[in-house]
């Protein structure tokens, strides 16, 4: 039953929008505050931590669903890139 259910579920994220992907990253920054974890900017720089003092739009800038096989039971992961407008 479990499987059937994942299977469903991924179904849906794969039918997603672009609109409803870029929902979704709006949505994480209005619930952190505006507080991202793991930044990489444009001169490859790592940030552990950047806190923006004004909110700010992103756009969708690439994403991947994918599954391991390998692993029992299967591994599933998404994986969703934004650049700040």
């Amino acid at each position: 039953m479990l499987k059937s259910t994942i299977n469903q579920t991924w179904e849906k994220l794969e039918k997603l929008s672009i609109s409803s992907l870029e929902s979704i990253g709006i949505e994480h920054l209005q619930y952190s505050n505006f507080t991202i974890f793991g930044y990489w900017d444009e001169q490859d720089n790592f940030y552990e931590e950047v806190i923006f003092k004004q909110p700010l739009s992103v756009e969708l800038s690439s994403y991947a669903l994918g599954k391991k096989l390998q692993e029992n039971p299967a591994e599933y992961w998404i994986e969703l890139k934004y650049a700040k407008k």
